[in-house]
Order: structure tokens, then sequence, then C-alpha cells
């Protein structure tokens, strides 16, 4: 992934979770819709330790709670360019993570 380390998919919230709570987990791309279950409890602990994220959906700011609705959306299906932009543009949020 253009140079960073990619440590899922993870299919579940609590996989999620459990990535985040050990520290492995820089920014992230959530899909709303998670195998029955909404990755909105993994973006409240996302926001909650200041780890960026966008979600990358079919849905849309209006489709998710008000804490959500300025968050970065991606559209899907997106493309390799677009993908990679929103990789840089999180990375760059964060103080500590250095560039490929």
């Amino acid at each position: 992934a253009a140079g960073y380390p990619v440590i899922g998919p993870v299919s579940s919230v609590a996989a999620a979770r459990q990535l985040i709570d050990a520290g492995k987990v820089d920014v992230a791309l959530l899909d709303i819709q998670l195998n029955g279950e909404t990755s909105l409890p993994v973006a409240e602990t996302l926001l909650a330790r200041g780890i960026p994220f966008a979600f990358m959906t079919g849905f849309g700011p209006r489709d998710v709670p008000k804490p959500f609705r300025n968050c970065k959306f991606v559209p899907k299906p997106a493309g390799d360019a677009a993908l990679l932009n929103t990789l840089a543009d999180l990375a760059s949020l964060r103080p500590d993570t250095h560039s490929p």
C-alpha cells in the first residue's frame, strides 16, 4: 500500500478494537457496514484516541450520527489514487507518523 504497512482488513468491531488497543493503528479506513454490525463504535474509539480515519462507504454524512458528519468520506468504489490520497491526508494528521 504505497509503503504504508497494512494490518487489515478486520471483520468485526471486536477485532478492530483489539488492533487499536494494541497500538497498531496510525490511521484507519472504515466501512460503515461490517458483517452485520456497524463500524461506528470503532469510529468512536478512534475519535477518542485522536487517530485519524475516514469512512470508505456508500453512505454519506447524512447517514451517520452527528459526531461523525464532519469526518472524511471516500465513496465506494474508490480508485487507487483516491485511496492513496486519503491515506496520505490521514497520515499527515499524525505528528508521529512518518511518510513511507
